[in-house]
C-alpha cells in the first residue's frame, strides 16, 4: 500500500485516457528492470515522510553533518523537482503513483541507510541532483500539446526509466537476496569496485542523451508546428479575406441588381430569339452581307485611327425583305466572337412600332446601357461608379451613363433593328445619340429606304449597304427548297418545325421555287407565307392552281387569307376574331396560347363556367387563323416540370398595321372584298372596351366557382394584373356608350371583399403612376 502523498491517486486525478505511446515505452523500462506488480524493491513512502525524517536527523545531531544535506537543500535540489515532475505526468500524461511510491522510497532508504557510507552517499546524490536539475524542462512536455508527439512521450518514459534505474542500482548494491538489506562490511567491499557506482554514470550519460535528443527533436517539431500554426493562421487570413471579398461582391452584386431595376428598360430577347429560331437546323441566311466589304470594315475597324463615318453602319431594305432577320445573323456572328474575346460586347435592340414602349428613346437607351452594365463584373470601379451616381431619369443622364461606361469596354458593338419605326420626335432625340455614340461603340441599325430623318442624321456619318431583291434571292432559294420534298427524300433529321409542300413530280419544285421567286420581288415574308399556303394544298394539281393565283404583295395575301377564314363556319370564324382582337390590344407582341383560347371562350358562355366551351385543339384554333397567326419560337415561361408554355403572335407586325388601318393603303384592295371588313378594327378603344368586358366577365364567372382548380390560371392572372386597368385606360368613352356602366360594375365588384382582384390595386400606382384619373 503506498502511502497517501502529493503522488497519490486520491491527491493527483488520473488522465482520462492515458497515453498509448507512454505506457509502451515505459512498460519496455519496467521489463527490463524487472519492475513487477507487489514486489516493489523499496518500502513505499512519500515527500512529507523524507522532509520529516531528514528534520527529525537534524534535530538528533543539532548541526548538519558533512555526510548530511540540509532540508532546504534536499527539498529544493530533489524532492520538489521529482514531485513536480510525478504531478505534471500524472495529471498530463499517465498515472502513475506506484512508481512514485517505490521512489520516494528509494531515496528514503538512501537517506537513512547509505548516509554512513560516504562514496556511495554522495556519488547516488549528485546523481538523483542532476537528474531532478534537467526535470524542470520535462514539465511542458507533460501537457496536451504534445500528446500525440510519439518522441516526447517516449522521452518521458525514458526519465521514468532513468530514475528507476539509480534505484535499481541502489537496490542490487544494498540488499541482498530475499530482499534483504546487506551488511556495512558487505557494502563497503561493494563500494571499492569501481563497476557499481560506473552503472550511475552510465544512467547520466543516457538520461543526458534522452535530454538533448529530445531538445534537437522537439526543436524540430516545434518548428514544424510553428510553420503549421502560421500556415494555418495565412490559410484562416486567406480564408476570411476570400469571404470578405466574396461578401462585398455579393452585396456589389445586389446593388448592382438593383441599379439594372432602376434604369428604364424592357423585354428585348424575346425577338431576337424568335427570329433566331426560324431557321433551326437549317443553314442561316444572310451571309452575304457578313461578306460584304462595308460590314466587314465596319466589324474591323479601330477607333482614333480610322474614318469615324466607318463606326457607323446604316443598312436598308424594303418592307418584308427581311432585315430584322438579317439583324439577328449579325448579332449572332457578333456574339460568336465575344464568345471568344472577353474585350468585345454586343447588344442589341428591336424597335417595333406596335409596342410604344419599344419606340420610346428612354426605353432604348436604357435597355442598352441595362445590357452593357450586365456584362460589367458587380466589383468594378465603373459599376462602382454608377451605383453611387444619382438615378437616371432622361435622355441626357443616359447618354452621359452610356459614355461613361462605353469609354471603360475595349469594343462594343451595338445592333438596332427597324428604327425608322419609331415616332419622328424619338428620332429627333435619338439620332444625335447614336451618330454621338459612334465615337466609342460601333454601331448598326436597320431600316426601310424611305427615312428621311435618319438619311438626314447619317449622311457622310455612315456607311451604308442597301439590301436589294437581288441579294436576298439566294436566302430566299435555300428557304423554298428547305420547304419542299417529294415521296423520294429521305427525312431530314434536322427538321423539327416548319411548313412542308409535299410533292410527286419531282419537276414541280423547280417550277415552285422559280415562280416565287419571281414574284417576291425579295420579300422573304412574302415567301413565307406563300409557302405556308402551298403546304396546306394536298395535290399537285392544287398546289400548280395555288401557283397561278398567288397574290401581288402582302396586303393581297392578307386579303385572301380573310377571305378563307370568313369561309368558316360563324363559330370558328368569330373564334379567330377574338384571337386578332388579344393580339391587337396586347401590349406586348406575344399572348400565351392557353389566356387566348380560355378568353375568347368566355364569350360564348352564359353566367357560369363552362370549360365545355374552351377549344380543345389548340392547333386547330391557330390553323383557322389562315397563316396570320403563329406559334413563337421563343417560350412564355416555364413552370415547375419545365415544360415551356407556348405563344402565339401575329407572323409580322404587317398584320396588325393591316387590320388596324384600314383606311391606309390596303383600302383599294379590300374595296373587292366588303365582306371582310368585319376583321379589321378602325377603332381600336372597342376593341379595348370588348377585351375589357371579356375580362371582367372572367372574374364574375370565377368568382361563381365553390370548387376545384383555377381552370385557368393564365387568364385569372390577366384579369388580375394591371393589364386589365391598360384596356380600360384605352377604351373611348366617346365610342362606347356602355362603358360607363361596366365601368361602374367593375369599381362595384372591385369594392367587395374580400375581393380576388384587390391587388390591382397594389400594382395601379407602380403601373400608372402619373395617371390620376385612375
Amino acid at each position: 500500500m503506498v502511502p497517501p502523498g502529493p503522488h497519490s491517486a486520491s491527491q493527483l486525478p488520473a488522465p482520462r485516457v492515458r497515453n498509448k505511446a507512454f505506457e509502451l515505452a515505459l512498460q519496455k523500462h519496467l521489463n527490463i528492470l524487472g519492475v513487477e506488480p507487489g514486489l516493489p524493491w523499496f518500502q513505499a513512502s512519500d515527500p512529507q515522510e523524507i522532509v520529516d525524517f531528514i528534520r527529525r536527523q537534524q534535530n538528533a545531531y543539532q548541526r548538519t553533518s558533512k555526510l548530511h544535506r540540509s532540508v532546504d537543500y534536499w527539498n529544493s535540489k530533489i524532492i520538489e523537482p521529482l514531485r513536480q515532475f510525478f504531478i505534471a505526468v500524472d495529471q498530463g500524461v499517465s498515472s502513475h503513483p506506484e512508481i512514485g511510491g517505490i521512489v520516494w522510497g528509494c531515496i528514503r532508504f538512501i537517506i537513512e541507510t547509505l548516509s554512513g557510507h560516504s562514496r556511495y552517499f554522495n556519488k547516488i546524490v549528485s546523481v538523483l541532483e542532476v537528474i531532478s536539475r534537467d526535470l524542470h524542462s520535462y514539465h511542458q512536455y507533460a501537457t496536451l500539446l504534445y500528446c500525440d508527439s510519439g518522441v516526447v512521450q517516449t522521452a518521458l518514459a525514458d526519465v521514468y526509466g532513468a530514475i528507476l534505474c539509480v534505484c535499481k542500482v541502489v537496490h542490487h548494491c544494498f540488499y541482498g537476496p530475499g530482499q534483504m538489506p546487506r551488511r556495512s562490511v558487505h557494502i563497503f567491499i561493494r563500494s571499492l569496485n569501481p563497476w557499481n557506482t560506473s552503472k550511475l554514470d552510465v544512467v547520466i550519460q543516457k538520461f543526458q542523451t534522452t535530454t538533448a535528443n529530445l531538445e534537437s527533436k522537439v526543436s524540430i517539431e516545434r518548428q514544424v508546428r510553428e510553420h503549421s500554426q502560421r500556415q494555418n493562421v495565412d490559410e484562416d487570413r486567406e480564408r476570411a479575406r476570400k469571404k470578405d471579398e466574396h461578401e462585398m461582391v455579393v452585396e456589389l452584386e445586389r446593388r448592382k441588381q438593383i441599379l439594372l431595376q432602376i434604369i428604364p428598360h424592357v423585354e428585348y430577347q424575346d425577338k431576337h430569339e424568335s427570329c433566331t429560331a426560324i431557321f433551326s437546323g437549317r443553314p442561316p441566311p444572310g451571309q452575304w452581307l457578313l461578306c460584304t466589304k462595308a460590314y466587314q470594315l465596319w466589324r474591323t475597324c479601330q477607333f482614333r485611327i480610322d474614318d469615324p463615318a466607318l463606326h457607323l453602319l446604316w443598312v436598308r431594305g424594303k418592307l418584308g425583305i427581311g432585315k430584322t432577320v438579317l439583324a439577328s445573323v449579325v448579332v449572332n456572328d457578333l456574339k460568336s466572337m465575344e464568345n471568344v474575346n472577353p474585350n468585345v460586347a454586343v447588344v442589341y435592340f428591336y424597335c417595333e412600332h406596335d409596342q410604344k414602349s419599344k419606340i420610346d428613346p428612354v426605353n432604348i437607351l436604357g435597355t442598352i446601357l441595362h445590357q452593357l452594365i450586365s456584362l460589367l463584373p458587380a466589383n468594378s470601379s465603373e459599376v462602382k461608379t454608377l451605383i453611387q451616381r444619382v438615378l437616371p431619369v432622361t435622355l441626357s443622364d443616359l447618354k452621359g451613363l452610356l459614355n461613361t461606361v462605353l469609354g471603360c469596354m475595349a469594343r462594343t458593338y451595338i445592333v438596332i433593328d427597324a428604327l425608322d419605326e419609331c415616332p419622328p420626335i424619338t428620332l429627333q432625340h435619338l439620332l444625335p445619340v447614336l451618330v454621338s455614340l459612334s465615337s466609342k461603340a460601333s454601331i448598326l441599325v436597320t431600316t426601310r429606304p424611305n427615312a428621311p430623318l435618319i438619311q438626314r442624321a447619317f449622311e457622310g456619318r455612315a456607311q451604308s449597304i442597301a439590301v436589294t431583291g437581288r441579294d436576298v434571292n439566294p436566302d430566299i432559294e435555300q428557304y423554298i427548297r428547305q420547304c419542299i420534298v417529294t415521296a423520294d427524300d429521305e427525312a431530314d433529321p434536322n427538321r423539327d418545325f416548319g411548313p412542308v409542300i409535299e410533292i410527286r413530280d419531282s419537276f414541280l419544285r423547280k417550277q415552285i421555287v422559280d415562280t416565287l421567286i419571281k414574284n417576291a420581288e425579295g420579300m422573304f415574308l412574302w415567301v413565307r407565307l406563300q409557302v405556308q399556303h402551298l403546304a396546306e394544298q394536298r395535290t399537285d394539281h392544287d398546289i400548280r392552281m395555288s401557283l397561278q393565283e398567288l397574290p401581288r404583295g402582302l396586303d393581297a395575301t392578307y386579303i385572301r387569307s380573310l377571305d378563307h377564314i370568313y369561309h368558316l363556319d360563324d363559330k370558328r370564324r368569330k373564334r379567330v376574331q377574338g384571337v386578332f382582337r388579344w393580339l391587337t390590344c396586347a401590349d406586348s407582341p406575344g399572348l400565351n396560347v392557353e389566356l387566348v383560347r380560355h378568353a375568347i371562350a368566355v364569350d360564348e358562355m352564359l353566367d357560369y363556367w363552362d370549360s365545355s366551351m374552351v377549344v380543345t385543339n389548340r392547333n386547330g384554333l391557330i390553323s383557322d387563323c389562315a397563316n396570320l397567326v403563329e406559334f413563337t419560337a421563343a417560350p412564355y415561361s416555364k413552370d415547375k416540370d419545365f415544360k415551356t408554355v407556348p405563344t402565339i403572335q401575329f407572323i409580322h407586325t404587317s398584320v396588325k398595321d393591316f387590320l388596324v388601318n384600314p383606311s391606309s393603303g390596303n383600302s383599294d384592295e379590300m374595296q373587292s372584298f366588303p365582306h371582310l371588313s368585319q376583321f379589321l378594327f378602325p377603332s381600336l378603344s372597342f376593341a379595348h372596351h370588348t377585351i375589357f368586358q371579356s375580362c371582367f366577365k372572367s372574374l364574375s364567372l370565377l368568382e361563381k366557382r365553390t370548387e376545384g382548380p383555377d381552370p385557368c390560371p393564365e387568364l385569372s392572372e390577366y384579369a388580375r394584373s394591371p393589364s386589365l386597368l391598360l384596356h380600360l385606360c384605352n377604351a373611348d368613352n366617346k365610342d362606347n356608350p356602355e362603358l360607363g356602366s361596366l365601368t361602374q360594375n367593375f369599381l362595384t365588384l372591385l369594392s367587395i371583399r374580400p375581393s380576388p382582384i384587390q391587388s390591382i390595386l397594389q400594382c395601379v400606382v407602380l403601373r400608372f403612376p402619373g395617371n390620376t384619373s385612375i
